[in-house]
């Protein structure tokens, strides 16, 4: 599907921390526009010096403010900036832009961009591929809605997601209502409480403004029949073959910017007690 996209589409990259090694991938892959996001770094020194990388300084956020964006205004921005790379490049736009890739791994705000993504009644903001990093306890700072402080050093409180199980699964049936399917996961062997995830959109959505409540009820029950996000597993087979390997580049890239992080800090006896203890709660069936 990567080698599907158009040079005026867009592929948005949220959280970069001057660390532009997914935007080097891409421009390698596809002839998209990149626009990458992060309110955290003060000047994007980093940045590939073309045009088809262009960098925002704001994160994801509930509301329009100084440094945050809702993913509505965030969207508009990336397609705005591919329309003038296009321009600029002289791109002939037989169709409009659309949001073809959304990658993301911003320490549990995902949880905030997801939900604000299933609701948007705005197609071209719909990513075709969604490739995050799941988070189900972060740093308290980071004042993730909806998760609770649980403790930690004074220096580094901890905040985590209450009823994990639950959410993960109300998250899968509400990507799936809106017409995504989970294709790939990876859990974190140096975070157990971390999980790399692929979203594709196979579908249209379900509804015109937000997932049908009954919808998702029925998709949560049949989570323990076989059929997961409302799709078979020879369907999710499929499309796993489709999207392969191209695909694993987003996945993969979000495993080396934690899975190297993390490895420089822990010890080997560390990272096998990561790998066999904590995957008890991140089940999304």
């Amino acid at each position: 599907m990567l080698r599907e996209l158009r040079p005026h589409d867009v592929i948005v990259s949220i959280g970069s921390n001057n660390e532009f090694g997914f935007e080097e991938q891409m421009l390698g892959c596809t002839n998209s526009h990149i626009a990458t996001f992060d309110c955290t770094v003060a000047k994007a020194t980093n940045k590939p010096m073309t045009s088809r990388v262009s960098f925002h300084p704001y994160c994801i956020g509930l509301a329009d403010t100084e440094k945050y964006r809702t993913w509505t205004s965030l969207s508009e921005l990336a397609l705005q900036a591919a329309q003038l790379h296009s321009v600029a490049a002289g791109i002939n736009k037989a169709r409009p832009p659309r949001i073809a890739v959304l990658k993301a791994d911003i320490e549990g705000w995902e949880w905030v961009v997801l939900d604000e993504v299933v609701h948007s009644v705005v197609p071209s903001s719909l990513p075709q591929q969604i490739a995050v990093e799941i988070h189900l306890r972060t740093q308290a700072k980071r004042n993730v809605p909806g998760f609770r402080e649980v403790g930690g050093f004074p220096s580094a409180k901890v905040s985590s997601l209450p009823n994990p199980t639950g959410k993960l699964q109300q998250l899968r049936a509400r990507m799936a209502v809106a017409g995504y399917e989970l294709i790939n996961r990876n859990d974190n062997p140096w975070c157990n409480h971390c999980s790399e995830v692929l979203f594709v959109h196979v579908h249209e959505q379900v509804g015109t403004k937000q997932p049908d409540q009954d919808r998702v009820g029925t998709l949560l029950n049949s989570n323990s029949s076989g059929e997961h996000g409302g799709a078979s597993v020879a369907v999710r087979a499929t499309l796993k073959q489709q999207v392969a390997p191209a695909e694993d580049l987003l996945v993969a890239q979000l495993q080396t910017e934690r899975g190297v992080q993390a490895a420089k800090l822990a010890s080997l006896d560390e990272a096998l007690l990561a790998a066999k203890h904590g995957y008890e709660d991140r089940a999304w069936t």
